[in-house]
């Protein structure tokens, strides 16, 4: 798994690109917690580039959503491919994290809660 990181409209993007699994999930969690620790942040997770994602990834997404409320941020998703989108509605993770369906739109939701 690859996680590139950029600045849109006031909210930190991080692109994930491969599988979320057992085997890849530190690496997403550790960058999350990461990016939140220092200040309040709005985190946008482009889901785009990933296309499975198990029950260790959706745990890292819920620490990475705690972190950035922790400090007075949010956390939201955009662009899950139909099989992520499918299990994050399965288990009802989409009622907790909002999810958007395209980059521009998260990062602009997020702008206009500040």
């Amino acid at each position: 798994m690859q996680l590139n990181t950029y600045l849109l409209e006031g909210a930190t993007v991080v692109e994930v690109i491969g599988r979320i699994d057992t085997y890849s999930e530190k690496v997403l969690r550790e960058g999350l917690l990461n990016i939140c620790a220092t200040a309040p942040t709005n985190l946008v997770i482009d889901l785009d580039g990933v296309n499975f994602i198990d029950s260790s990834g959706l745990a890292a997404l819920v620490h990475g959503l705690r972190a950035c409320r922790a400090t007075g941020g949010n956390l939201c998703l955009a662009s899950p491919q139909r099989p992520v989108r499918m299990i994050l509605e399965l288990t009802r993770l989409d009622t907790s994290i909002d999810i958007f369906p395209t980059t521009a739109e998260a990062c602009s939701s997020l702008a206009q809660l500040c």
